[in-house]
């Protein structure tokens, strides 16, 4: 017996530790050692800290030398754990059963996390002592999930739903009624075992399933910005197609006129061949050449910008930046702490397009007056910073033109191990961050 056991027994009547029909048993076996003869009874009394407490109580009489009857001696035996209910097959065979019917819902293909959620639900009631008046509720990442009984009681068990090592939910089991206490509670440790497990069951679940819908997502992403990719891999190609009809077609035609103008002036007996209208037909045609030499240099420039693999990367982007702001008007503010930039041909292209889609991006949306553009190096890597003073617009609600151009760049990064983060609001603008690693 601890100390804590025999306080409430200390400075009070014997006989006032003892409640009810204890107290009737405790009075007779008092009676009982007074008189000369053993007594026994067996009485309920919490301890001081309120943890219930069974004991078995003998009073033997105390007799002097005389023969004379002195006092009574009382000896308490704790015999809570006989007093305990005991576990019958049938307990734990219900327990064994509820989580292996968890874990067949949990296997289940192709189930979505509602069903998986609330079957659950419905079924964990099974597995306690009451199950007609267990309450069950399942909340995850705002949703919940309950049975029709489910009420929120003083009487529960709780466990936490944890996915990457944060709680994002709780299994929670609530009697409607109270039940006698025992010295685990209303609860069976084995029930408090099933709650436990089954949260824990349920979070690997939602892991894995929260990884699957991310995978789903990002396939049906790439499906679609493939088939984008091939509609504007098509497009550019009818602009081409156009330009090359458009300007060389025309050009090659005047070329053409010109020609036979010259070879009629040349061929005409009838006339004196006049010199100087051959050099101005031959003057035009020159004329002509060159501005079709210019155009083809545009071209070949858009198609594989010839100052990239001439002088690097650095000036190509600085060259791409003024020729943006000559073209559009708009004012850009460039700022650099790298004298030159070096990545392999292959990355050298992608970050070259990737600043030409987003200074593209700037003239089709932006709406902007002002760039600003940074490019530095910092911690091993190439950081790209473009930020505009144009309408913004809500990331988390674009059209799907915008919303696959993003895409495609951040894919684009994450061939070389870099990562793009775009940050925007209406009316306050767009900031784009690359980042690129040297040690790729």
């Amino acid at each position: 017996m601890e100390i804590d056991d025999i306080a409430p027994f200390l400075n009070k009547s014997w006989l006032d530790n003892w409640k009810g029909d204890d107290r009737v048993a405790a009075s007779k076996a008092l009676k009982i050692g007074v008189e000369g003869d053993l007594g026994n009874f067996q009485g309920y009394r919490p301890s001081e800290k309120g943890t219930p407490k069974w004991w078995d109580v003998f009073i033997t009489p105390i007799i002097d030398s005389d023969g004379m009857i002195r006092g009574v001696f009382a000896i308490s035996h704790d015999i809570t754990i006989l007093k305990q209910p005991k576990r019958s097959p049938k307990v734990r065979n219900k327990t064994l059963q509820c989580l292996f019917g968890v874990k067949n819902i949990l296997n289940r293909q192709w189930i979505t996390m509602e069903i998986l959620f609330q079957e659950t639900a419905n079924l964990l009631p099974t597995g306690f002592r009451y199950p007609e008046i267990a309450g069950v509720c399942i909340t995850f990442i705002g949703e919940t999930y309950r049975t029709k009984k489910f009420k929120k009681t003083k009487w529960r068990l709780t466990a936490p739903l944890i996915v990457k090592d944060e709680q994002v939910g709780m299994v929670e089991v609530c009697y409607l009624i109270e039940k006698p206490e025992t010295d685990e509670g209303p609860f069976l440790k084995e029930e408090k075992n099933l709650v436990n497990e089954v949260a824990e069951r349920l979070s690997e679940c939602a892991n894995r399933k929260l990884k699957e819908d991310m995978l789903l997502k990002m396939t049906a992403q790439l499906r679609s910005l493939a088939a984008h990719l091939q509609s504007v891999r098509e497009e550019e190609r009818k602009v081409i197609a156009r330009e090359i009809h458009d300007e060389f077609g025309q050009v090659l035609s005047a070329l053409k006129m010109n020609i036979s103008i010259i070879e009629q002036k040349i061929t005409n007996i009838s006339k004196p061949i006049n010199i100087m209208e051959i050099l101005e037909e031959l003057k035009n045609s020159k004329e002509i050449i060159g501005q079709s030499v210019k155009d083809v240099r545009r071209l070949i420039t858009e198609l594989r910008p010839e100052m990239l693999d001439i002088h690097g990367l650095l000036p190509a982007l600085e060259w791409q930046i003024e020729e943006f702001s000559n073209r559009t008007n708009i004012k850009v503010d460039l700022r650099s702490n790298a004298n030159e930039i070096n990545f392999d041909q292959e990355c050298n292209i992608a970050i070259f397009r990737l600043v030409q889609e987003a200074l593209n991006n700037i003239v089709k949306h932006a709406k902007a007056t002002k760039v600003r553009f940074d490019i530095r190096k910092q911690n091993k890597e190439l950081v790209i910073q473009i930020q505009d003073n144009g309408v913004g617009f809500d990331i988390n609600n674009i059209d799907k033109t915008k919303s696959f151009g993003l895409l495609g760049m951040t894919e684009r990064t994450f061939l070389f191990n870099g990562n793009m983060e775009v940050k925007s609001e209406p009316g306050k603008g767009t900031e784009l961050r690359i980042k690129i690693p040297f040690n790729k």
